[in-house]
C-alpha cells in the first residue's frame, strides 16, 4: 500500500511541477524561465537528450527553450518507430537525474530545514505526508484539510530560517527549481507519468528484497517527499496570489504598458 501511495504523491508532484513550469513560461517566456532555473534545466534537458541520443534519435531543440513556448519543438516531440518508448527512456533518465540532484541538494544543504518541517522540536508529529490514499469520503476531506495544515507549517518553517546564512537561500532556490523540474517538464507528460509508475514498481521490488531500502522509503525519502510537496504547494499559492494582484492592478496601469 505504501508504494502505491508513494506513486500517487510522486505523480502529484510531477503534475504540479509541470503546471507551475508551463504557467510561468506562458507568462514570462520559455527562455526566461529556463535561464532562471539554469542548474535544473541543464540536468533535466541533458539527461533527456542523452536518452534520445542513446537510441539514435536527434535531441529536439536546445537546452534552453525559445522565448515563445509555442515554438518549443520539445513538446510532444515523438517521432519514428517506437518513438513513445524512446520518450519513456528519456523521461526515465531525466526523472532519475532530477531525483539524484534533489537528493544531493537536500543532503548537503537542507537536511536541517527538512527536519524542522517534519520534526518540530525534535518530535515526530503528523506533518509528514499520509502513507495511505484517501479511499473514503471522510478521508478525502481530511486529505484536503491536511494540505492547508502542511502549507501553513511550511510557511512558518520558512519564516523561521536564518536568511542571512547563504546556505538557506541557496537550498531554497535549488530545491525549488529541482522540484519544479523533477520530471522533463518540456516533454511528453504521458511518458513521464508512466515512467513514474514503473519507477515505483521497481522501488517496491527492490525494497521487498532489501529491507534497508524499505526503511529508507518510510523514513528519509518520505520526509524529503513531504518537503518537496509542501514547497510546490507554496509555489502554487504564491503564483496564484501574484497573478491575482497583477489582475487587480492591470486596469490602473498606463495605457502604453497595457498595450504591450
Amino acid at each position: 500500500m505504501i508504494y502505491g501511495t508513494l506513486g500517487m504523491w510522486l505523480i502529484l508532484i510531477l503534475v504540479a511541477g509541470i503546471g507551475v513550469y508551463r504557467y510561468w513560461t506562458r507568462r514570462l517566456g520559455g527562455a526566461v524561465v529556463d535561464w532562471l532555473m539554469l542548474p535544473a534545466t541543464l540536468v533535466s534537458e541533458a539527461a533527456y537528450s542523452a536518452g534520445r541520443l542513446m537510441t539514435g534519435r536527434p535531441a529536439f531543440g536546445g537546452l534552453i527553450s525559445p522565448q515563445d513556448v509555442k515554438e518549443d519543438a520539445c513538446r510532444f516531440a515523438i517521432s519514428g518507430k517506437h518513438g513513445f518508448f524512446v520518450s519513456m527512456l528519456s523521461s526515465f533518465l531525466a526523472l532519475v537525474m532530477g531525483c539524484l540532484a534533489l537528493a544531493a541538494t537536500t543532503k548537503w544543504l537542507g537536511r536541517g530545514m527538512v527536519h524542522s518541517l517534519i520534526l518540530p522540536n525534535g518530535l515526530l508529529d503528523l506533518t509528514s505526508l499520509p502513507k495511505e490514499p484517501p479511499l473514503q469520503w471522510d478521508a478525502f476531506w481530511d486529505f484536503l484539510v491536511y494540505q492547508i495544515v502542511l502549507l501553513r507549517r511550511f510557511c512558518e518553517m520558512i519564516g523561521k530560517q536564518d536568511w542571512l546564512n547563504w546556505r538557506v537561500g541557496l537550498f531554497v532556490y535549488l530545491s525549488a527549481i529541482f522540484s519544479v523540474r523533477l520530471g522533463p517538464v518540456r516533454h511528453d507528460w504521458r511518458a513521464t507519468l508512466i515512467v513514474a509508475v514503473i519507477l515505483m514498481a521497481l522501488l517496491a521490488a527492490v525494497a521487498a528484497a532489501v529491507p534497508a531500502v524499505g526503511e529508507f522509503v518510510e523514513g528519509t525519502l518520505w520526509y524529503v517527499l513531504t518537503y518537496v510537496w509542501a514547497l510546490l504547494l507554496g509555489l502554487l499559492a504564491l503564483t496564484l496570489i501574484l497573478t491575482g494582484v497583477a489582475a487587480l492592478l492591470y486596469p490602473f496601469l498606463p495605457a502604453h504598458i497595457r498595450a504591450k
